[in-house]
């Protein structure tokens, strides 16, 4: 899947996507895109993974607009994913955080990169070790 051509994609077909995506992550017009392919990239994560992670408060507000175009998005997934891509809030802030380092655990595994830290934070996967949060 080639996250970004989605992304742009997305972003044609649904053009009042941008503009509440820019406004709930609070970024600017040009980002947008970006940022939707974290969103993409996450989603991908949480299905290869098949546990619960947690996006980064960024690429949760943008994944959040994504989910409100309700038709476009279910029929993404199944087409995408085979099924739905259900969002999981909640969890205490210590499980939110082993969380999320799993999600950058698995995304230095998937992607064969790190993850960009203007999205997703400085967290290392190297310190997601086993001990820590049962990757």
């Amino acid at each position: 899947m080639n996250h970004a051509s989605f992304a742009r994609l997305i972003l044609e077909d649904n053009p009042l996507l941008s503009k509440k995506i820019e406004k709930a992550a609070d970024v600017l017009t040009d980002e947008v895109e970006t940022l939707l392919t974290e969103v993409l990239r996450f989603m991908e994560l949480t299905v290869i993974a098949a546990e619960r992670l947690t996006p980064s408060h960024i690429v949760d507000f943008a994944w959040h607009e994504f989910i409100l175009f309700t038709r476009y998005y279910a029929d993404f997934c199944e087409t995408q994913f085979g099924r739905f891509v259900h969002h999981h809030p909640g969890g205490n802030e210590s499980e939110n955080r082993i969380c999320f380092k799993k999600t950058h655990y698995y995304y230095q595994k998937t992607y064969d990169e790190v993850p960009n830290p203007k999205y997703w934070g400085n967290v290392l996967a190297e310190i997601a070790d086993a001990s820590d949060c049962g990757v």
